[in-house]
């Protein structure tokens, strides 16, 4: 499996030339935009990162570090903001710890 950087800039190169196309084709009036390339990449992307997720690789220190941060009802903002930088959602931990029960 490629590194995830790497994804992600073949990624932005990718959308950019897309856009360079778009661009030119808007001065035209007309053209067509494959987006197949931007799309794998996009689900290379995905999968890359699913693969490396902390929930992968120590679902039980994640769970831990989570009710540690004694997150209530009305806090799932932050708690969602705090679970995207660590790399997941809230409900990737929740159905993560779900599956492994």
């Amino acid at each position: 499996m490629r590194d995830i950087q790497d994804i992600k800039s073949d990624l932005k190169t990718a959308t950019l030339r897309r856009e360079n196309i778009k661009n030119v084709n808007n001065e035209g009036g007309e053209g067509y935009n494959d987006e197949t390339q931007i799309e794998l990449l996009s689900a290379e992307l995905i999968a890359a990162q699913k693969a490396h997720s902390p929930l992968k690789l120590n679902l039980s220190a994640e769970r831990s570090w989570f009710n540690a941060q004694g997150f209530t009802g009305a806090d799932m903002q932050k708690a969602q903001k705090a679970c995207v930088a660590r790399g997941y959602t809230v409900a990737d931990l929740m159905a993560a710890s779900k599956a492994a029960k």
